[in-house]
């Protein structure tokens, strides 16, 4: 059951925990150095799993803001097309609440995009971060792994 419950969490994100077998390292002698090599990676590990965490919230954030904006986009357009649903463009713009709607409408709209453009490097920020954490996961599962067998 609890299996169950894991899928669905996974199935809610928008990212992926990244999943590292560092258990399969044959540590037999069960020392110092293997448990510090142990510790270390799982701290990577996990560094790399709150990053992946908080792309998944930055996006599900976007998403809600995107969501809000449309709908308040299409409340000001829904007044306007009320207001005078037979009456042309050019007469709807001589109308200042029409006019003040449509300027709304267009800085909600320049909102949007900056919502993207922020979300954006937001989330490439922390995939550098990713990928500088998954570089010294490697370098460190290496060292591990030289100081197991003795190449030390």
């Amino acid at each position: 059951m609890e299996q169950g419950n894991h899928q669905d969490k996974q199935n809610d994100s928008l990212v992926n925990p990244i999943t590292y077998d560092i258990h399969n390292l044959e540590n037999p002698k069960n020392d110092i150095i293997d448990t510090i090599f142990t510790d270390k990676l799982e701290l990577i590990k996990g560094k790399i799993n709150e990053l992946l965490k908080l792309i998944d919230e930055r996006l599900k954030v976007k998403a809600r803001v995107l969501s809000n904006l449309e709908d308040e986009i299409l409340r000001a357009k829904n007044i306007i097309l009320e207001k005078s649903p037979r009456t042309t463009y050019s007469l709807l713009a001589i109308d200042p609440i029409c006019r003040d709607l449509e300027k709304e409408i267009f800085r909600l709209e320049k909102t949007k995009i900056e919502e993207e453009i922020t979300a954006w490097n937001n989330v490439l920020l922390l995939k550098r971060d990713i990928i500088d954490l998954e570089s010294e996961l490697s370098n460190a599962t290496k060292r591990s792994k030289l100081i197991e067998n003795g190449n030390y």
